[in-house]
């Protein structure tokens, strides 16, 4: 990716209730220069919210107590959050259409590949706050 070097320093909270999951994207997103906040479920993801001013957020689909579907709700609702890029997160990639209308940006496949999960995040980024990313 060309503009590689504009995502260094950006933030992001990252919500999975996988230990696993949550440790290799985190990884993957740190090597790129991103700063991340991990959270394992919506609940805990609202509530970094309340003090975090991220560039995006990446929502597991399927959590506990509060999962990525009643998150985004909560986010769109909010009229602080209502136009922070969010991201889902599922392994069912056929689920597109439907984070589309609960009101995702995008959406990533547990088992893209790196620079795919990147790109996907810089695009939601952009597209929403067009942040002079282009």
């Amino acid at each position: 990716m060309k503009d590689l070097h504009k995502i260094q320093g950006w933030s992001v909270v990252l919500a999975d209730d996988c230990e696993y999951c949550l440790a290799v994207l985190s990884a993957i997103l740190e090597l790129h220069g991103i700063i991340v906040h991990q959270a394992c479920d919506g609940i805990q993801a609202l509530n970094l919210l309340e003090t975090l001013h991220p560039n995006a957020v990446l929502l597991d689909l399927h959590m506990p107590r509060l999962d990525g579907w009643d998150t985004i709700s909560v986010i769109r609702d909010d009229p602080h959050l209502a136009d922070l890029p969010v991201i889902a997160i599922s392994a069912f990639s056929r689920l597109d259409r439907e984070a589309k209308v609960a009101g995702f940006d995008g959406i990533i496949d547990k088992i893209t590949d790196a620079d795919r999960i990147i790109q996907i995040i810089y695009q939601s980024v952009c597209e929403r706050q067009a942040a002079g990313c282009v």
